[in-house]
């Protein structure tokens, strides 16, 4: 079969940087099973293939257009989603050069299938056209995102509330409502489905090294993976280091808390790095040491969709986590809190918890040994090609 894997916005192959990162490329590479795969990225840098069955046949670096927001905007965006908010086009802008750049690539040769990440992509690349051969990873239900990201926005008056509220719920009917032309569709979080016609396809990592047990000779380090110029990331981060690890370095004093993840943000790394116990990398070439060098693994996050890749790839990396309600969606019904992980339910918690396992070698030993048994059996790299390869391949008969 003949693939056209269309991706912007994230890292592809190599440096990945981020879940959304980790996850378009195993999706690639999942699809590279199924036949052979030709690229097209719009992303930033130039990406080069090291996959098998995979070959890059154009980088286009193009920005996503960004229109101002004034008045007459705001009331025709207003319209619009009031008047066809089963559309489309009502949440997200076609790319005239991008449509034009796959449709030209599309005349070229014959593909059997083409697929994307995000509904967003397949809008902006003008993908919808061609939904009887389109599979695409929605990746988060996008009603629970808007929902998820209400509480922490400023509202002028209660219609303006309203409006949001609205809009959270129109985009889950809009999403069902194209979805339903779509050859195949995946989502990420088993407890968020956005429709009968989407199928669970779990987080997995790609960074899966057999890291030894921690021993008494492993650094009194905590570890904290992400991307910091995603808000939920930042978020987190520094509500942990300003209300929990102090709690944390008063009890253990030679503590420390590493945390790995590109931003752009110089100022960030700059205040995370002045606060006693707390070094900021920023984004790091070899993930692998950081786990082989600390004791445990948190995920602060209050906010956000989807499951957390990072919360995955801890556990495949043997180490234990500790991690919010938010930082745990939608894998608790795998996971058991107190048996292969711990579940926080605010500050004082936290803290708590990492003091008392942070000591015992015994306790994060057999923590990380239970939840690995699940991260093997639930969450491999195995599994997530084989979910991809069965249900792709029923929807396009092999030729």
């Amino acid at each position: 079969m003949n693939i056209l894997f269309v991706s912007s916005g994230f890292q592809l192959f190599d440096k990945l940087d981020c879940g959304a990162s980790i996850r378009s490329t195993m999706f690639l590479e999942a699809m590279c099973h199924i036949g052979s795969v030709d690229v097209i990225s719009f992303y930033k840098n130039e990406v080069k293939s090291n996959i098998d069955n995979c070959q890059v046949v154009g980088c286009y670096p193009i920005e996503k257009k960004i229109e101002e927001l004034t008045f007459s905007k705001k009331m025709s965006d207003l319209y619009r989603l009031l008047t066809n908010p089963l559309s489309p086009y009502t949440y997200y802008l076609k790319n005239d050069d991008m449509e034009r750049i796959v449709d030209t690539q599309l005349s070229k040769k014959e593909y059997d299938i083409i697929c994307c990440r995000y509904l967003e992509e397949a809008v902006n690349a003008g993908l919808l056209k061609y939904s009887d051969k389109l599979v695409i990873d929605i990746d988060d239900n996008l009603v629970c995102a808007y929902l998820r990201d209400i509480p922490k926005m400023y509202f002028k008056n209660i219609f303006t509330k309203g409006i949001a509220y609205y809009k959270a719920y129109a985009i889950g009917f809009m999403t069902k409502y194209v979805l339903k032309n779509v050859k195949v569709a995946f989502y990420s979080n088993s407890a968020e489905s956005p429709c009968k016609k989407a199928l669970y396809l779990p987080n997995v990592t790609i960074v899966n090294s057999q890291i030894d047990d921690v021993t008494d000779d492993t650094p009194m380090r905590i570890l904290i993976v992400g991307w910091l110029d995603f808000h939920p990331n930042k978020d987190g981060v520094l509500h942990f280091v300003r209300k929990v690890f102090p709690q944390i370095k008063r009890d253990i004093p030679n503590v420390e808390v590493h945390i790995v993840g590109k931003s752009k943000d110089k100022t960030l790394l700059d205040t995370l790095n002045a606060i006693d116990g707390v070094v900021a990398k920023g984004f790091v070439e070899n993930i692998v040491d950081e786990y082989k060098n600390c004791r445990l693994v948190v995920v602060p996050i209050y906010s956000g969709a989807g499951t957390s890749v990072k919360f995955v790839e801890a556990i495949m990396m043997n180490r234990p986590v500790i991690a919010t309600k938010q930082g745990v969606r939608g894998l608790g019904n795998d996971f058991e809190s107190g048996v292969n992980y711990i579940e926080v339910n605010n500050d004082e918690d936290f803290a708590k918890s990492v003091t008392n396992i942070i000591v015992s070698i015994p306790k994060l030993k057999e923590m990380a040994k239970q939840a690995k048994i699940i991260g093997n059996r639930n969450y491999s790299k195995e599994r997530f090609i084989k979910i991809v390869k069965t249900e792709v391949i029923s929807k396009f008969p092999q030729k």
